[in-house]
C-alpha cells in the first residue's frame, strides 16, 4: 500500500529530474551556439562590411544550425541576429519552447522557454579574419 502511494511522486520527481538535466544541457548547446553565431557574424561583418542584415541572419542562423543537437521533439530555435547601432558587432538572441516528458508534466504542465543571448564585437578598422584550427587527437 505504501509503495503504491509513493511510486506516482517518486516518477514525477524523476520526471522532474530528467527534464531539468534535459534543459541544462540545451541551455548549454543553446549559448554555445549563440557564442558561436555572434563571433562568426561579427567576423563576416569585420571582413565584408555589409549592412546586409538578411546576410548577418543567415550566417548566423546557419552557424546555429551546425552546432546545435537538440533532443527529438524540442522544436526548432527561433534566431534573431542584429548588427548594433554603431555597426560594429553583433548581438544574437536564441529561444525555444522547451517541452517536459511525460513524467515530467506530473508537476510541470507548461512548456518553458529557454532564452539566451550572445554579443561579439570587432576591434581596429583593418579587414583581417583570423582562423584557429586544432587537430583532433585520433
Amino acid at each position: 500500500l505504501l509503495a503504491a502511494l509513493a511510486m506516482p511522486v517518486a516518477l514525477a520527481i524523476g520526471g522532474v529530474a530528467v527534464d531539468y538535466s534535459r534543459m541544462t544541457a540545451t541551455h548549454s548547446a543553446m549559448q554555445k551556439a549563440a557564442d558561436a553565431a555572434a563571433i562568426a557574424a561579427t567576423q563576416e561583418l569585420s571582413v565584408s562590411s555589409t549592412n546586409d542584415s538578411a546576410r548577418i541572419d543567415a550566417i548566423a542562423r546557419s552557424v546555429v544550425n551546425v552546432h546545435m543537437g537538440l533532443p527529438t521533439g524540442d522544436g526548432s530555435v527561433g534566431v534573431d541576429a542584429t548588427p548594433n547601432a554603431a555597426k560594429t558587432g553583433i548581438d544574437v538572441r536564441l529561444s525555444l519552447v522547451f517541452n517536459p516528458s511525460a513524467l515530467g508534466r506530473l508537476v510541470v504542465a507548461r512548456e518553458n522557454p529557454i532564452v539566451v543571448q550572445a554579443s561579439a564585437r570587432k576591434m581596429g578598422s583593418g579587414k583581417m579574419c583570423v582562423l584557429v584550427m586544432s587537430q583532433k587527437d585520433p
